[in-house]
């Protein structure tokens, strides 16, 4: 089980953390596509630990502290990512998209807008089996000239 209490869904030795995720795999390989499953985690800020200079308030304690406080680095994993006629197609197959998920994307594709070295990029957000098959259709339309 993950932490959002999906079932895992295991296909061609791949554990898929939803069956909308197996679903997109079999859907791309089918039309002739080589997804590589969750291949990059993308750091899009590192860790951070606050200076002594930084105070802040915790209202259950009634105390204003000095922090040593460690903040957690933020990453974004898409579900998958391939290459079709030099054109990099990045897919993030999204059920029911939790809270954090509208601001990683955000700070997802500003940090891949600022990416000189990345040539042409895609980027899917399918909900729905339908939504894939029809990323599957625009994907095989593109072109690409350099």
């Amino acid at each position: 089980m993950s932490k959002y209490k999906n079932k895992f869904h295991i296909f061609e030795g791949i554990e898929f953390k939803s069956n909308l995720e197996k679903r997109a795999y079999q859907i791309y390989t089918e039309a002739g596509f080589s997804p590589q499953y969750e291949p990059v985690k993308y750091e899009l800020m590192a860790s951070h630990r606050l200076s002594d200079y930084t105070l802040f308030y915790k209202p259950h304690k009634m105390t204003l502290q000095c922090s040593s406080k460690v903040l957690r680095s933020i990453s974004y994993t898409p579900d998958f990512i391939f290459t079709y006629k030099g054109i990099k197609i990045i897919v993030d197959t999204k059920g029911k998209p939790n809270e954090t998920y509208p601001l990683k994307l955000k700070l997802f594709l500003a940090q891949l807008d600022k990416d000189e070295n990345t040539g042409p990029v895609v980027f899917f957000e399918p909900h729905s089996i339908r939504q894939i098959k029809q990323s599957v259709e625009i994907i095989k339309n593109l072109t690409y000239h350099k």
